[in-house]
């Protein structure tokens, strides 16, 4: 793992959303670097503020022996760019956040490029985060404009290179355990999640789970089930860490024999993030009118998978990632409404492809 950058000033890249569409690249020397060829999983930021609304945005990047950025269009500066990750982040807390790739990233051993793009669309989005920065005369760039991925904007040339974290392939780490009852027997379908990257898993019928890709940090992770009381554990990863945790999760809540109070809620869904598809559950209390619909970040409607009348019970819905017309949807961040008779809550979903 490697961190480029001591500067302690903040400034809106690279994620900024000053306009619908930005671009924001920083040039990092072979000798900052300072690794032999080798395959790149993940990058991170230091975050200095917080957002009320996910980035949608894209990672590219580029091997290159150029020792400075011109000014040139975003048209010419893009030729030979890899895409590495597509999706939406919320930048809930401040300090560093990493991003696993979709598409690992061969490094050559080279300089290096690393551009993100915003594409909030529209003109932008007033509540822009900070970064950490070093002031390097000539190591960043950026373009933007309002009318989509425009090619003639011309480089703005800056000093303020974000401060960055690379993750090389041996970094990513993987968290594996089995989840016992009081009787020491297997638990299955109890939903794991690592809180701060937002992942979730559920437990095979043989009590264990496993979840991959997870960057160097501190995490907590959750382990809950219905009728059962939730567990907690923090942990703390290494960059190429194995950990095993075994939970046991007790007695079933309260007397075994006793089901609890149902009430109407929005349990979220799991595996979350998802790829094809991931599994809704809810319960409704109360007889009446009950809607779960998915939007995307900008508040549009995705898909209504439920709209009609429900008896009191516990329900499961299906969402395999298409729209209302039955088209596939890109990769990102969505939100899972649901809407029954005195309740509402909203809930995150992450569809990684």
């Amino acid at each position: 793992m490697v961190v480029i950058g001591t500067g302690t000033n903040s400034y809106l890249y690279p994620f900024c959303m000053h306009r619908g569409y930005m671009q924001s690249a920083s040039l990092y020397t072979a000798d900052q670097i300072n690794q032999a060829a080798g395959t790149i999983n993940f990058v991170g930021w230091e975050c200095t503020s917080t957002a009320v609304i996910p980035v949608p945005y894209r990672i590219y990047l580029k091997n290159t022996t150029i020792t400075e950025i011109q000014e040139t269009t975003w048209g010419d500066f893009s030729v030979g760019l890899t895409l590495v990750k597509e999706g939406s982040y919320f930048f809930g807390t401040t300090g560093w956040h990493t991003i696993s790739f979709d598409t690992p990233f061969h490094y050559a051993g080279e300089n290096l490029i690393v551009v993100v793009q915003t594409t909030y669309g529209y003109e932008g989005h007033p509540n822009m985060k900070q970064f950490r920065y070093t002031s390097s005369p000539g190591m960043h760039g950026s373009w933007g404009s309002n009318y989509g991925d425009s090619p003639n904007v011309v480089c703005t040339v800056s000093d303020r290179r974000p401060n960055v974290l690379l993750g090389f392939l041996n970094d990513i780490g993987t968290i594996s355990g089995n989840v016992t009852d009081a009787d020491n027997q297997p638990l299955s379908e109890v939903r794991v999640t690592i809180e701060e990257l937002q992942f979730t898993t559920a437990t095979a019928v043989n009590g264990y789970y496993q979840m991959r890709n997870i960057p160097p940090g501190n995490y907590t992770l959750s382990f809950s089930k219905r009728n059962y009381q939730t567990c907690t554990q923090t942990v703390t990863m290494a960059a190429g860490g194995e950990l095993w945790i075994d939970v046991n999760m007790g007695n079933v809540d309260n007397d075994e024999n006793i089901q609890p109070a149902l009430v109407t809620a929005l349990n979220g869904n799991y595996p979350n993030p998802f790829n094809p598809e991931t599994t809704i559950s809810y319960s409704v209390n109360k007889p009446g009118r009950v809607k779960l619909e998915v939007y995307n970040i900008r508040g549009q409607l995705v898909r209504t998978l439920v709209d009609e009348y429900h008896a009191s019970g516990q329900y499961k819905q299906v969402f395999n990632a298409r729209d209302n017309r039955g088209r596939s949807v890109a990769s990102g961040v969505y939100l899972l409404r649901m809407t029954a008779p005195g309740y509402q809550k909203a809930s995150k979903m992450i569809l990684m492809q």
